[in-house]
């Protein structure tokens, strides 16, 4: 298992906060709102041209829509979904990493 967040690659004339959104529908199945999107980073310059931006999307876990999420993810991805609260986050991660 990998830990990961949605992602995906921004399709032609999709914004980088469009494509976050359409990506957590897709992979998780729920629906959120794009807050803030980073301008294009590079990770790796030295390699490689791609460039990654972080967006920042909330999820009303108690709006319509998001009562019972189901994932549509494209061919090829596994994805279990994991709910857990931010403020638990960290020791989550800890105890995965634990396990192997």
């Amino acid at each position: 298992y990998t830990v990961e967040l949605p992602a995906g690659l921004v399709d032609a004339g999709e914004t980088p906060a469009e494509a976050a959104v359409r990506e957590l529908k897709e992979e998780t199945g729920y629906l959120g709102v794009a807050r803030v999107a980073s301008s294009a980073l590079c990770l790796s310059p030295g390699l490689t041209s791609e460039t990654v931006s972080l967006v920042t999307v909330d999820v009303d876990l108690s709006a319509k829509g998001n009562d019972n999420p189901i994932a549509e993810p494209d061919e090829g991805e596994f994805v279990e979904r994991l709910i857990v609260p931010v403020s638990q986050l960290g020791e989550e991660l800890d105890r995965y990493e634990q396990r192997g």
